[in-house]
């Protein structure tokens, strides 16, 4: 996710994965003129300040200290999906004022407002 006044910066990485065409009953892959389709893994986190903050997280016992986290901003979501998944007893709270952003994490970034 890069944003156009600060094209430097990126915000969010995630991992992408093409997804296998089904195969057929006797094994052969289908054949079929449908565009190529694309995963979104989440539990993939590309960004290395992403990494250092749940390398922290992971190490520092939160699952059994804190109840919820609060995340200013959303981005494309990776952040606030790998957490829960590091901490999915933790309540993860993301304050984002833009609905665009959201749509944007929900269609391109896999993220999901289920669990946060």
């Amino acid at each position: 996710l890069l944003f156009r006044s600060n094209p430097r910066s990126i915000q969010t990485e995630v991992a992408v994965s093409k997804v296998k065409p089904p195969k057929t009953s006797n094994g052969k892959k289908k054949k079929s003129k449908a565009k190529a389709q694309w995963r979104v893994d989440g539990a993939d986190v590309r960004s290395a300040y992403h990494r250092a903050i749940l390398a922290a997280v992971a190490t520092s016992r939160l699952d059994t200290a804190v109840e919820d986290v609060v995340l200013v901003g959303l981005g494309g979501g990776a952040l606030a999906t790998a957490l829960q998944a590091l901490l999915p007893a933790v309540k993860i709270r993301v304050v984002e004022l833009d609905e665009a952003v959201v749509d944007v994490a929900e269609r391109w970034f896999g993220f999901s407002r289920a669990g946060v």
